[in-house]
């Protein structure tokens, strides 16, 4: 007995023994009955690996896009404000610096204000201290001529400061009306809807224009995983 369960173990320990067992038990797929279907099937397993190497079909790939001139632009908000009047709606065809729409900046409004009247008391203040410099200089008062002569000059001064600085908040008040950069055709869908009375933030995209009359572009969105292909 002893011997005989050393011969088995020994036999089970055979390197591939699984498989040798597993290729014996189906040896039976080649006898009798079952050899004609056994060729059958491995033939067919033949011809369609050769087909896979050999036969050459298309490969179409299906995908979602949008077709869309090729110059467009956007139309951004230089300056945070509130949409006043829209001009322009989907489709409407605009020319280059037409406006499209207005803002308003009501803290913008109060510092054109602001400086508009300092500048005018700076002029007034040159002209007053103009008259006093001319009365003082005829009484042969110098030095109350040369203290209204240093006030005329800083007043000189004050009243080219403001200028330069109303000239700026001009330029800025300018940007509050969006022109058109491009011949083009408006994009946006309830333009009007969408932006008549609301606030707006500095670089917020307000109008979207394209030229329908250059070249277009097919612009098509393929996953990643089929983009290899």
């Amino acid at each position: 007995t002893a011997r005989a369960l050393n011969n088995s173990m020994s036999h089970s320990d055979l390197f591939l023994m699984p498989l040798w067992r597993f290729l014996g038990r189906a040896t039976w797929l080649f006898r009798g009955s079952a050899f004609p279907k056994t060729m059958t099937v491995l033939a067919l397993v033949t011809v369609l690996l050769l087909a896979l190497f050999l036969v050459q079909i298309n490969l179409d790939l299906e995908a979602n896009g949008t077709l869309q001139p090729t110059l467009q632009q956007q139309v951004f908000a230089h300056v945070e404000g509130e949409v006043e009047e829209v001009y322009v709606d989907h489709s409407d065809v605009v020319q280059q610096g037409q406006p499209l729409l207005k803002l308003r900046n009501r803290e913008l409004e109060i510092e054109i204000t602001d400086l508009q009247g300092q500048l005018d008391a700076a002029r007034e203040s040159i002209i007053t201290l103009g008259d006093q410099v001319g009365r003082a200089s005829r009484s042969g008062d110098a030095l109350e001529t040369a203290r209204l002569m240093g006030q005329e000059r800083e007043s000189i001064k004050r009243k080219e400061t403001l200028e330069a600085q109303l000239l700026l908040v001009r330029e800025k008040e300018k940007q509050l009306i969006r022109t058109s950069p491009i011949d083009g055709v408006v994009m946006d869908w309830h333009l009007k809807e969408r932006l008549r009375a609301r606030p707006v933030v500095t670089g917020q995209v307000l109008v979207n224009l394209a030229d329908p009359s250059g070249d277009w572009e097919l612009e098509l969105y393929m996953s990643e995983k089929r983009m290899k292909y």
